[in-house]
């Protein structure tokens, strides 16, 4: 996701009976600001050649001098069994999946949930955005146990087509559903499987999804929670 630079002239800004100008309201996306730290973040602590600290990324304005100071000093005092400062797990994560839970003009709240474990984690990342300067900035990561709040059931539901082939830039090989989206034919959607994962048969048989079962085209309804890469499958039901 691309975060968007904006002119300081299209904020909104006010001034207080002191002449002093009031928080900028930010034109970015607080999901997408979090998103792209977040999945920075995992993508360096998943490396072989570097991780967050190495790299500089520890100190991105986009987390407050409070957060940053949070996650130094668990990196430093982290025994066995402690969650992770970031993404609140006992082990880093495949992939991540975001939700938003709050947004105003100037506060946003974000959460961060795992996604590819063999079963569901109980805990989620819940991170508090504050507008600086025009600009979302991470202000606060909690951990969290249980689903707090509740969750709408899919992030997606669409029927299409299940396809292994599929042109550059997809990889061709891995399953996509090829769906169409307000009249238009071809989108294209890379699907990700875990142990959560549930395949409904033609019959009405439902197990736990093996893709190397699937014969391609099949006509499907995909119910999935998305990702910045794809979908998170958590139900297909084969269509005749």
């Amino acid at each position: 996701m691309a975060i968007i630079a904006v002119s300081v002239s299209l904020f909104k800004s006010s001034k207080d009976s002191d002449g002093v100008s009031e928080t900028q309201i930010p034109q970015e996306e607080a999901l997408d600001v979090t998103m792209v730290f977040f999945d920075q973040w995992l993508a360096e602590s998943q490396s072989t050649t570097t991780d967050p600290f190495q790299s500089g990324l520890i100190n991105s304005t986009r987390i407050s001098d409070e957060v940053r100071n949070m996650i130094l000093d668990k990196k430093a005092n982290k025994a066995e069994g402690d969650l992770d400062a970031v993404f609140c797990q006992l082990t880093v994560p495949e992939r991540l999946g975001g939700k938003e839970i709050f947004k105003a003009d100037t506060e946003a709240q974000i959460m961060i949930l795992a996604r590819g474990f063999e079963t569901k984690s109980p805990y989620q990342t819940v991170a508090t955005l504050s507008a600086v300067d025009g600009l979302w900035q991470i202000t606060k990561i909690e951990c969290l146990q249980g689903e707090v709040p509740p969750e709408r059931e899919f992030d997606f539901e669409r029927s299409g087509f299940l396809l292994k082939s599929v042109p550059a830039p997809y990889t061709a090989g891995n399953w996509h559903l090829i769906y169409e989206e307000n009249g238009t034919p071809g989108h294209v959607l890379p699907l990700f499987f875990d142990a959560e994962s549930i395949c409904v048969a033609l019959d009405g048989t439902e197990a736990v999804c093996d893709p190397n079962q699937f014969v391609e085209p099949a006509k499907a309804l995909l119910q999935a929670d998305m990702l910045d890469t794809g979908a998170d499958v958590r139900r297909i039901t084969f269509e005749s």
